[in-house]
């Protein structure tokens, strides 16, 4: 996130930013894949930490460029696109991992995902070039900016008074949600299918997507 911080203030800092932790994510499949191909779990773990690193640090990159783009014109809105589509990719990846794994195999599976991620870098590479040629900044944008800098947290806890109950309800069942649902997928699959004894090859692979499912 440091590093974010003092390359973002450059132009088009936040888009460069993008790109390399795009490239984290790929290089983080590549050598997940060598470790499930030479079964290694050192490899593997590896593989998994330098995926999460730019994984994790690119949702930083991609808020700021959306804050960027929309600030002051429904900035809401985009986030949850966003947000909706990553939950989208999720549900489509419990179907379609599954099944390539029984077809090809697993090695062939971590090379879809390595193809993937490719599309991700061409993507990150794609923004940047967007955001060069089109962006131009509103009037209401720099204010909302200039407005910004003097930020402080008294301010802060003077806007959140002003909210109401209404909202506070809706964020607290957001995170409640997330709290419950997130850490039900991890264990859902196996849970149902030795509770139960389920076909574990015909029901596991979808389980994890009812809770997305009634989230929509």
């Amino acid at each position: 996130r440091r590093c974010v911080q003092e390359t973002a203030p450059q132009p088009q800092g936040y888009g460069i930013m993008n790109i390399i932790f795009a490239v984290f994510i790929l290089l983080g499949q590549i050598i997940f894949t060598l470790g499930i191909y030479y079964s290694q779990a050192t490899t593997l773990i590896l593989g998994r930490f330098i995926y999460g690193f730019g994984g994790e640090s690119i949702n930083i990159t991609i808020t700021t460029i959306l804050s960027n783009w929309f600030l002051g014109k429904e900035l809401g809105l985009a986030m949850g696109i966003v947000l909706s589509m990553a939950r989208v990719a999720s549900v489509c990846n419990d179907f379609i991992t599954p099944l390539l794994h029984q077809r090809f195999g697993l090695i062939p599976v971590s090379i879809f995902g390595i193809g993937l991620t490719v599309v991700s870098v061409i993507s990150a590479v794609m923004l940047l070039m967007v955001d060069q040629m089109f962006k131009v900044e509103s009037e209401e944008t720099k204010r909302l900016k200039q407005s910004q800098e003097s930020f402080s947290i008294s301010k802060l806890v003077a806007q959140s008074k002003q909210l109401g109950t209404r909202f506070w309800n809706l964020a607290l069942l957001s995170i409640f949600l997330y709290l419950a649902v997130l850490p039900f997928n991890q264990i859902a699959s196996a849970f149902i299918v030795t509770r139960w004894l389920l076909p574990k090859h015909n029901i596991q692979d979808s389980i994890r997507t009812v809770s997305y499912t009634h989230l929509r």
